[in-house]
């Protein structure tokens, strides 16, 4: 079988597979739609919340669909299904979008398929924590990375494509390009090591291996059932926090290049300048991935989106190229950490067994709060003709999201129940 004739650990597998959904879906339809923003909105005359309305329907699909489908994440199949149609979605959405005049066709072919496309291949982060135990900061450091490969060069790679072929063809060309790249993913996708005889982090499979011997080793864990974990104060304020500092943090996204744009900075410039934001992000994971060994997560979590309210900070004062970049270089590192640390927190404050169905519970309210915060920020642009309450509103939204994972202790494991999460 090919799980078992990888030279190395196939749970790395998993984590290639997450590495190039999140470099598509990050790198296209998150930093890259912002390159598209501005020649959509001269060509097609919408306003901005108009425009990023899209983002809130997206959402709404992933409501809709994780607290259905996570469930099937913890199953044999169910990840490569889920992967394989939400990889034919993604691509079709960017296709279509090469013939969008209409505010409906938008919204359907972004705003749905692309919403259905885009819970679908990042379906398979859910699988990463279930190989991992130990490694599991690096584990999802790597995995993430893929968002920041993406965003070094993919935006500024798509400005290049629209000033070759225009905005539409640009979506058409993306969209195939797409397809090509996420769906060897169906086939490589596995649920977890135990179907294969195998143990988390690539122990060796010793039947006599002892309890102790695998705590001590980092591989033995204790995992909340759905139910279980929804019973826990832990849970809510951990679904509060991720939610406000997605918000805050990646909902902000759509709005950087349109708000360089519009300090006079040149498209080209803008985009160059999420280049040093990606080459910052991607360091920023690993020494996130080091981090988490070390300091307790919800204080890693602290920390990050603290950076990230700084940064923001400093973006709205940038007048200059040098300080831009150095503004979006300290995007990098309050960012680019954030997709590890929103996910570790869910599988290391509740195990890995049932992590799909949990995070099918966590994941509506953060992907609304990422892709429909665009919309927000919009309607507060139009509103105010201007960016002052934007950027207040993300501030407000990642200080109050220090304040609850403050409070969001690891929950307790009950006692009755003292099997660890891994039994050979």
């Amino acid at each position: 079988m090919l799980v078992h004739r990888t030279p190395f650990f196939y749970g790395w597998v998993i984590v290639m597979v997450v590495m190039m959904s999140g470099l598509l879906s990050v790198g296209l339809q998150f930093w890259g739609f912002s390159v598209f923003v501005v020649p959509m909105e001269e060509e097609l005359g919408w306003s901005r919340s108009t425009l990023l309305a899209a983002y809130a329907i997206g959402a709404l699909m992933s409501v809709l669909l994780a607290p259905v489908l996570g469930p099937y994440g913890d199953t044999k199949y169910g990840p490569r299904i889920i992967y394989g149609v939400g990889a034919v979605f993604f691509a079709l959405s960017m296709i279509l979008m090469k013939y969008v005049d209409a505010i409906w066709e938008h919204y359907l072919f972004f705003g749905v398929l692309g919403g259905i496309g885009r819970y679908g291949i990042h379906l398979p982060l859910s699988i990463v924590p279930k190989w991992f135990v130990k490694q599991r900061g690096m584990a999802l450091a790597w995995s993430s990375a893929g968002a920041g490969i993406g965003t070094f060069f993919v935006a500024y790679s798509i400005q290049l494509l629209i000033d070759a072929v225009g905005w539409r063809d640009a979506w058409m060309y993306l969209g195939f390009i797409s397809l090509v790249m996420l769906l060897p993913g169906i086939f490589l996708l596995r649920t977890s090591p135990e179907e294969f005889g195998l143990n988390p982090d690539g122990v060796p499979n010793d039947d006599a291996l002892s309890t102790a011997s695998r705590k001590a080793r980092g591989t033995a864990e204790y995992s909340f059932t759905r139910g279980g974990a929804m019973r826990t104060r832990a849970f809510w304020l951990v679904l509060v926090a991720t939610t406000l500092a997605a918000f805050g943090v990646m909902g902000f996204v759509p709005n950087i290049v349109p708000f360089l744009r519009g300090q006079g900075f040149s498209a080209t410039a803008a985009t160059a300048s999420i280049t040093a934001y990606g080459a910052v992000a991607i360091l920023m994971r690993f020494g996130l991935g080091y981090m988490v060994r070390r300091i307790p997560i919800r204080w890693v979590f602290i920390i990050q989106v603290a950076i990230a309210g700084v940064a923001i900070s400093f973006l709205y004062t940038v007048t200059i190229i040098p300080t831009m970049v150095l503004a979006m270089a300290l995007v990098g590192i309050g960012f680019g950490g954030f997709w590890v640390v929103q996910n570790l927190i869910v599988a290391d404050y509740f195990g890995r067994r049932h992590i799909s169905g949990i995070l099918g519970l966590v994941q509506p309210f953060q992907q609304g709060a990422t892709w429909g915060g665009p919309l927000v920020y919009g309607l507060l642009f139009d509103a105010f003709n201007g960016y002052q309450w934007v950027f207040a509103s993300a501030l407000v939204a990642i200080a109050f999201s220090m304040i609850v994972v403050y409070y969001a202790k690891p929950a307790t494991q009950p006692m009755a129940q003292q099997a660890p999460a891994i039994s050979g």
